[in-house]
């Protein structure tokens, strides 16, 4: 892990690189980051999930559009929440 800022510490995650974001996330993934470790756990509940369907978690539930954009680089189209447009953008800065 290596930090951000002052309390704050990431880490790269390539295998939950592959789930997709949703700011309401299906709950067919489980994860959590093991601090003892390093390491984040994932667990895929594949008895539930029907083939085809998408694996979702939330990079943050409590996170705006707008926050998601200034911490991952990303703008949301997860179509749970509004989104963040390129106006948005212009406004902002």
């Amino acid at each position: 892990s290596f930090s951000t800022g002052v309390g704050d510490t990431a880490g790269l995650f390539p295998i939950a690189s592959r789930f997709n974001h949703s700011c309401h996330p299906k709950d067919n993934v489980e994860y959590n980051f093991n601090a003892t470790s390093h390491t984040l756990e994932m667990r895929v509940k594949a008895q539930s999930i029907p083939a085809g369907e998408e694996l979702t978690i939330s990079y943050g539930m409590r996170r705006t559009p707008m926050d998601l954009y200034l911490r991952y680089g990303f703008q949301c189209h997860c179509g749970a929440c509004p989104g963040l447009i390129d106006r948005d953008l212009f406004v902002a800065w």
